[in-house]
């Protein structure tokens, strides 16, 4: 910064003065979730999958889910 005429002061440190009125926080936000664990099914088991997917009218990401709800439970100590 100190090579550029009329700039002074910490180039890392925000200045306060060049808010505007659209600048803003939100806050009280649920934290995100973590993103889903990548899975990658063989191409047999894939179709399988897609096909009882499509039989019970849901969406893959939600069958996942109860898949792992499902397997969770069943190996409950």
């Amino acid at each position: 910064m100190a090579g550029v005429k009329g700039r002074t002061g910490n180039p890392g440190a925000n200045n306060p003065n060049k808010k505007n009125d659209t600048s803003f926080k939100v806050e009280g936000k649920e934290a995100r979730s973590q993103k889903p664990i990548c899975f990658r099914p063989t191409l047999t088991l894939e179709t399988e999958i897609e096909a009882q997917v499509k039989a019970m009218g849901i969406t893959k990401t939600k069958w996942l889910e109860q898949a792992a709800i499902a397997y969770l439970k069943h190996n409950e100590t």
